[in-house]
């Protein structure tokens, strides 16, 4: 039974995708619920495990900041890095995909917030350039990764 399950699941995701392609097949809207339902799962998300690796990159990077800085920058910067993560999560439990788009969208804010955020660190003397190079490569991958899953969860919202 579960294999005629997945069956049906990797028909609609197909027909959709040839849909969206502008290839042949149509798709219902409840197909397109069907496919809203499966990226619920965040922890089956590129995105949150790509943030997810995120957060221990980021709390290495300030491990070594100043002891008066242990309340200042660096706390803010780790608040800022755990919520690009939990806000994908938060969002794949809303009741709407329009709420779930909303917290990817305060998720891409998060990121961008950490990217300046390591910018003034790296200013202050707190992390070496060559890791802010890194981190903001990594950064900007996932901001790409969010704006694309963000358009894709956007499509599906509008073929229903």
């Amino acid at each position: 039974m579960v294999t005629g399950h997945r069956s049906r699941v990797t028909g609609f995701v197909v027909r959709f995708l040839r849909y969206r392609l502008g290839g042949v097949g149509k798709v219902n809207k409840y197909e397109v619920l069907f496919c809203l339902n499966m990226v619920r799962d965040f922890k089956e998300l590129d995105i949150w495990k790509k943030s997810f690796d995120l957060v221990e990159k980021v709390y290495g990077a300030v491990a070594d900041s100043p002891k008066d800085e242990i309340y200042g920058l660096s706390q803010q910067l780790k608040r800022a890095v755990v919520s690009v993560s939990s806000n994908i999560a938060e969002g794949c439990g809303r009741r709407t995909s329009r709420d779930f788009i909303q917290f990817l969208y305060m998720s891409f804010g998060s990121v961008r917030e950490v990217e300046c955020q390591l910018m003034i660190a790296e200013r202050l003397g707190y992390i070496e350039s060559g890791e802010l190079k890194l981190l903001l490569v990594e950064l900007n991958k996932l901001a790409g990764m969010l704006m694309k899953f963000i358009r894709y969860v956007s499509a599906l919202d509008e073929g229903l």
